[in-house]
């Protein structure tokens, strides 16, 4: 019998931190080994090994955004599934770029939450506006296939994704004055990933291109 995953799990509520912990370990060979009331309690003990962190948002002294930007400047490689009540696309992609793997909401059912687990654990990110193939395409995330994505890609729609991907978080508005179009242009250009990627959100464009590392490959394919 293969050891259980270990599981890090940070929430201010100790009766969600209770029920949350009773749902992960029955939901497959999962152990909750370390528990936090706090972003700053967990930071204040890290490094810890896991093979998943899953943090609350909305936290007193240290946020989970806050904590997913420390954990981003640290360079640290552990897998995140954020937890929230929230579901702003623009806080979502944000996350997404400061390197989550997952967002669920706290209403979400228990099905659910098995399933980002197993999602971020097996695949490597969990997201429930992009189709499975997209996440559980076997072999698919390699140099090929992301270099046959970006032959789908028009100059423009990279563009386009590229500051939609931008630290500064850009609204739609600002994407059309840097790119110099007129802002229902810029809606073509992401209706037009939306349809080719089957893709339904800001932050389905951020995972997406994070996932198969677009960029990366663009500069690969630049420097050749």
């Amino acid at each position: 019998m293969s050891l259980p995953y270990k599981i890090i799990l940070v929430d201010d509520h100790e009766m969600v931190r209770t029920a949350f912990k009773e749902l992960i370990e029955n939901a497959g060979p999962y152990k909750v080994e370390y528990e936090f009331s706090s972003g700053k309690e967990f930071l204040n003990a890290y490094p810890l090994e896991a093979d998943l962190l899953i943090l609350d948002l909305s936290m007193p002294q240290m946020n989970g955004s806050q904590v997913v930007k420390r954990l981003k400047e640290l360079n640290t490689e552990i897998k995140i599934l954020i937890v929230t009540m929230e579901s702003s696309d623009d806080w979502v992609a944000q996350l997404f770029k400061d390197g989550i793997r997952g967002y669920l909401q706290k209403q979400s059912p228990s099905s659910e939450l098995k399933k980002a687990i197993e999602d971020i654990i097996n695949f490597g990110y969990y997201h429930n506006d992009i189709l499975n193939q997209m996440i559980h395409g076997s072999g698919k995330n390699t140099k090929n296939h992301a270099k046959s994505l970006l032959e789908r890609i028009t100059d423009k729609e990279l563009e386009f994704l590229r500051l939609v991907c931008h630290d500064e978080e850009y609204t739609y508005e600002q994407m059309a004055g840097i790119m110099n179009v007129h802002r229902r242009t810029l809606d073509n250009y992401r209706e037009s990933l939306f349809e080719k990627f089957s893709i339904k959100s800001k932050s389905g464009l951020v995972m997406f291109a994070m996932k198969h590392k677009l960029f990366d490959m663009e500069n690969d394919v630049m420097n050749a």
